[in-house]
């Protein structure tokens, strides 16, 4: 059976406390404008707004209760043209007032987490438009890739050939070549770190290649076992639950917007002292 068909989003309802606040609120901040009032028994309990560059149509609903259980939750994110878009609207709400996480690098592209409208609910923004071509996002994406992508993401990011020069002490089903070994590696390294994130200080290019400066950082939830030349268990350094920040160079080589070999200078020294470990026990 094949899947039915369907045409985007029609619109988004947000339950709300005080319809007026929320209807300011989403005109003033965002540029949103009304179109409809719902009246129900001779009171207001809901508007609908359109915006005029491309924003989703925002159904809000007096619903208080509804609102106080849904507060911080993400229920939607609405996409921005490109980075500068991303810029421009990061610029307007800090003239506003209006407090966010700032814009970071996303697995695709980058983000604006952390706006909070006045019920709480959590707005974000990614930007829809990365050109594939862009060695830079490609390279970055595939580092953000480590901590959560997906099977699907990362045959879409590296090559049926790409090579990662820095799996000599991982597992065995690292050391092949294309997607799945890339993800093999992040597997791995999710076995052991939970909140895994890098935040991207500084990239350079040069023909083909990336280099990409960022911070690693976690919590060690699981053993972090190392492996010799032989695919045998070399060292297991056991959980204490601590957290870790430290600093790394990636290089990349990309080829027709997908990674074809990777290879990096990590401070190992600094994340085994921040984590605590000890002799290395020979098994886990």
């Amino acid at each position: 059976m094949s899947a039915p068909t369907l045409d985007g989003i029609h619109h988004v309802k947000l339950p709300v406390r005080d319809l007026a606040r929320s209807r300011e609120w989403y005109e003033s901040r965002l540029g949103y404008r009304k179109v409809l009032e719902f009246v129900e028994d001779g009171v207001l309990r809901g508007i609908s707004m359109l915006h005029p560059n491309g924003g989703p149509e925002v159904a809000l609903r007096l619903a208080p209760e509804q609102a106080a259980a849904s507060a911080a939750f993400d229920h939607f994110a609405i996409g921005v043209p490109t980075q500068q878009s991303l810029d421009d609207l990061a610029a307007r709400l800090a003239a506003l007032g209006e407090e966010h996480a700032g814009i970071r690098v996303a697995t695709i592209g980058w983000i604006l987490p952390g706006l909070h409208d006045p019920d709480g609910h959590e707005v974000r923004f990614y930007t829809t438009r990365v050109p594939e071509s862009d060695p830079v996002a490609v390279a970055v994406a595939s580092l953000h890739l480590m901590a959560g992508g997906t099977r699907e993401e990362f045959d879409a990011v590296f090559a049926p050939d790409a090579v990662n020069r820095e799996s000599v002490t991982e597992p065995p089903e690292t050391r092949g070549r294309g997607p799945a070994a890339f993800l093999a590696t992040s597997d791995w390294l999710r076995s052991a770190f939970s909140d895994l994130a890098w935040e991207v200080h500084a990239t350079a290019r040069t023909g083909d290649l990336v280099a990409v400066h960022a911070t690693m950082s976690g919590r060690q939830t699981g053993p972090f076992v190392t492996y010799g030349p032989d695919g045998g268990v070399q060292a297991s350094f056991p959980p204490a639950g601590g957290s870790f920040a430290v600093t790394q160079s990636h290089w990349f080589r990309v080829h027709d917007g997908q990674v074809t070999e990777h290879w990096a200078n990590r401070d190992d020294l600094a994340l085994g002292m921040q984590l605590g470990w000890g002799p290395p026990l020979a098994e886990h």
